[in-house]
């Protein structure tokens, strides 16, 4: 194994001896103040040692022990009646609603958190094949909107509306649907699955 401190350049060497200097300077400056740390740390063990040695009917040993294993059981009985307020797995929450169809089109979006239910990242897919579609145009304010499916060879066109026009509808009916419950009509029906 090569020896590191030789492989240093003359400046890296400089700055290595120059934090171990500062670091003996301090030690030296503050020795005093380490050692009354030092003495202070051990009077500290040596009075819980004491204490925890001292003359009673109960050890306080064992009282602390006893108070341990209480607090220990404690948060596990709060863990497991807390995890039981928690919905089964098989509930559905408005976070399962993540996809549906949207101008006759497979739309999947995701929830940037579990409390804030505004979605964001829409994607497109095939309503045929699944597969994800491309745009044709870029610009977010043409009429209509070209989608093309490289799979299935198919176009899609929505007529009525621009990228913008079409993301910010959704952005507002989602929402909609998870609050008026809608959405879990279209869940069951097999739309949003």
């Amino acid at each position: 194994m090569a020896n590191r401190f030789k492989d240093l350049k003359w400046w890296q060497k400089l700055g290595v001896l120059g934090a171990i200097a500062s670091i003996l300077g301090c030690l030296v400056i503050f020795r005093e103040y380490l050692w009354l740390a030092l003495k202070w740390a051990w009077a500290g063990i040596g009075s819980v040692w004491s204490h925890l040695t001292d003359d009673s009917a109960i050890p306080f040993w064992l009282l602390y022990a006893l108070l341990l294993l209480i607090l220990i059981l404690a948060r596990k009985v709060a863990v497991s009646w807390l995890g039981g307020l928690r919905l089964p797995s098989g509930v559905l929450t408005p976070q399962h609603y993540y996809k549906d169809v949207f101008y006759g089109i497979v739309w999947r979006w995701r929830y940037p958190s579990k409390h804030y239910l505004r979605p964001e990242e829409f994607v497109p897919f095939c309503p045929i094949c699944d597969l994800e579609l491309q745009r044709t145009q870029f610009e977010s304010h043409v009429i209509p909107v070209h989608l093309y499916c490289d799979n299935c060879r198919k176009l899609f066109t929505i007529e009525s509306e621009s990228v913008s026009g079409i993301l910010d509808y959704m952005v507002r009916e989602i929402p909609r649907r998870i609050r008026s419950g809608e959405w879990k009509e279209r869940f069951s029906s097999g739309a949003a699955e």
